[in-house]
C-alpha cells in the first residue's frame, strides 16, 4: 500500500520533541508563530503555531502585499485572505535585540523558516534580478517585561 502525503488546510497537529505543534494558516491567541513554510506546491505559507500560555492581544491586521512591518511590539501571528498578515502583542512581552537576517528566502522556490524564543516583526521585500520573490526577514527576542 501507498501512502500520500495530504494537505491539511485547517489544522494539521504534530507531536515533536514532546510539544504539541499546529501547522496553520493563522496562529490562535494562546499560540505564537515560531516559524512559517511553504513548499513550491503550496500556494500558501503555513505557520508554526506552538502554545505559550500567554495570549496575544491588540490584533491588527495589515497589507502584505510586497512586505510588511508588524510595528513596534507587534510581530507576525499568520496570515489571512487577500494578502493580508495578522500583527499581534503577547501580554507582559516586548520585542528585543530586532536584526534583520542576511538570508535571502523566496517565495518562487519554497522555504521553511524557524525562529525559536523569537518572534518576526517584518518581511523586507528585496527583489533580485533572476527571482522577483526572494526577501528577507526580521526577528526580535519576545522577551518577558518585568513587573514590578
Amino acid at each position: 500500500m501507498q501512502i500520500f502525503g495530504v494537505v491539511v488546510l485547517g489544522a494539521l497537529v504534530m507531536w515533536t520533541s514532546g510539544a504539541l505543534v499546529d501547522f496553520r494558516r493563522l496562529c490562535q491567541s494562546d499560540q505564537q508563530s515560531f516559524g512559517f513554510r511553504r513548499d513550491t506546491g503550496q500556494s500558501e505559507a503555513v505557520h508554526y503555531c506552538h502554545v505559550t500560555g500567554t495570549q496575544s492581544t491588540d490584533c491588527k491586521q495589515i497589507d502584505a502585499d510586497g512586505g510588511f512591518d508588524c510595528g513596534v511590539e507587534f510581530y507576525l501571528q499568520g496570515g489571512l485572505p487577500g494578502r493580508l498578515a495578522q500583527c499581534c502583542r503577547m501580554s507582559g512581552h516586548r520585542l528585543m535585540n530586532c536584526q534583520t537576517l542576511a538570508q535571502r528566502f523566496s517565495y518562487r522556490d519554497g522555504f521553511d523558516i524557524m525562529y525559536v524564543n523569537r518572534a518576526l516583526r517584518k518581511l523586507i521585500s528585496t527583489p533580485i534580478p533572476s527571482d522577483p520573490t526572494t526577501f528577507q526577514v526580521e526577528l526580535c527576542d519576545l522577551e518577558k517585561q518585568d513587573t514590578e
